[in-house]
C-alpha cells in the first residue's frame, strides 16, 4: 500500500458541494485515496515520510492528486 501524508492548512473538497478546512492538519493518503485528516499522526504511521507545507494552504481534491501521482 502506498501511504503519503502531508501537513499544512488542509482545505479539502469531500464532495463537490462541500469544503472543510482544517487548520494545522495532516492527510493521510493510502492508494489515492484519503483515508483520513487528523490533528495527529496515528501510530500506525510512524515512520511514514511527511512532506511538510508549513502554513501554505493545501488544496486537496481527486485531480490534484492524480498530478501529483504522474509528477
Amino acid at each position: 500500500m502506498a501511504v503519503k501524508i502531508y501537513h499544512g492548512d488542509i482545505l479539502f473538497t469531500p464532495a463537490a458541494d462541500r469544503m472543510e478546512i482544517h487548520e494545522n492538519s495532516y492527510i493521510i493518503v493510502e492508494d489515492g485515496v484519503v483515508s483520513q485528516i487528523c490533528e495527529k499522526i496515528p501510530e500506525t504511521y510512524n515512520g511514514v515520510e511527511i512532506v511538510d507545507y508549513g502554513d501554505k494552504d493545501l488544496y486537496y481534491i481527486n485531480e490534484l492528486l492524480e498530478y501529483l501521482n504522474k509528477n
